[in-house]
């Protein structure tokens, strides 16, 4: 877990999914799936302005999703807030997650994680804000969605954990 929370995106993959992103929207329509890979390598950039705008991004998705895609648009929200060391915030998304997946071992994980940084103060992850909040960084070979062994939940369940977070 904690290679997910430090892993950096790559200038080249950032740079390739803002292209896509910004080709789809000059067009006048951002796919679900081009606007969460953009987002998701936003989130996992150095730089804590990027963080927020992928935080944005997924957030403007969470109502839209599936079920299975709420449950990646979430645990990618937790994991830039834990970046951002908006501990709070991560722990309500985790917490969320877990409501719905209880048995979801990554969100687990995740939770434990969360709860160590608040504890001591400071994050598992490195300090974001010495970083520049500008340029671009670096990015994924492809993206490692969480998975979860127990079955989704039915769509009311999911609404309803969207609505925690609106």
């Amino acid at each position: 877990m904690e290679a997910v929370l430090n892993e950096l995106v790559s200038v080249e993959d950032l740079l390739k999914f803002e292209r896509k992103f910004q080709s789809e929207k000059a067009a006048g329509s951002v796919s679900k799936s081009t606007q969460f890979e953009y987002a998701w390598c936003l989130v996992r950039s150095k730089y804590n302005d990027d963080i927020r705008k992928g935080l944005a991004l997924l957030e403007e998705l969470l109502p839209k999703g599936s079920k299975e895609e709420q449950r990646d648009y979430v645990f990618y929200l937790a994991v830039g807030n834990y970046r951002l060391k908006e501990y709070e915030k991560a722990l309500k998304y985790v917490r969320g997650l877990l409501q719905t997946e209880p048995q979801n071992n990554q969100a687990k994980e995740l939770e434990g994680l969360i709860d160590k940084a608040m504890k001591k103060g400071e994050g598992a992850a490195p300090p974001l804000s010495s970083f520049p909040s500008h340029p671009h960084p670096p990015a994924p070979r492809h993206p490692q969605v969480p998975h979860s062994s127990v079955k989704s939940p039915s769509l009311p369940a999911a609404w309803a954990l969207w609505s925690l977070f609106r």
